[in-house]
């Protein structure tokens, strides 16, 4: 599924086979992981090879990035999405399973965090800070302030 409100340019990145049925949403996903790059995902970011890090999150569609990613853990994930340009980074993070999402804005820098929603579609955006505890969504707020269109984003309910 593509993020609210892009468009993309269909020769943007080369198409990637969808694998099974349930990987064409985010909504449909399996609970199965795509190991296909696991063991060199792990050997980049032990080796710290940047090139090919960079290289592998520009290189094919988000949705199938997010889809090699899925055995990583929420670390590592963060890890290869600082690789990313930062528009590509919020388009790979849109695909990941919510679970990772949430884990991944409840752990990492909250500036880091904010500059990844700041990319995402604002509907998208608000729906996530919506799913979090509401001091973590109001810590990425004021982060982000100055980034952020912050949509529908319900300020009133960190009123004291």
């Amino acid at each position: 599924r593509e993020p609210v409100g892009r468009q993309r340019d269909p020769q943007d990145r080369p198409a990637v086979a969808v694998t099974s049925e349930s990987d064409a949403s985010n909504e449909g996903r399996s609970n199965m992981v795509n190991t296909l790059f696991l063991p060199e995902l792990r050997e980049m970011l032990a080796s710290g090879n940047v090139e090919e890090l960079k290289e592998f999150t520009e290189a094919i569609h988000p949705a199938a990035t997010a889809d090699f990613m899925s055995g990583l853990t929420a670390q590592e994930t963060w890890q290869v999405l600082q690789h990313a340009s930062p528009e590509t980074g919020s388009e790979i993070f849109h695909y990941f399973d919510h679970d990772v999402q949430l884990e991944i804005l409840a752990t990492q820098d909250r500036g880091a965090v904010s500059r990844l929603l700041s990319g995402m579609a604002p509907d998208d955006r608000v729906d996530l800070l919506n799913a979090i505890d509401p001091q973590l969504a109001a810590e990425l707020v004021v982060e982000g302030r100055s980034r952020v269109d912050l949509g529908a984003f319900d300020l009133d309910r960190f009123a004291p």
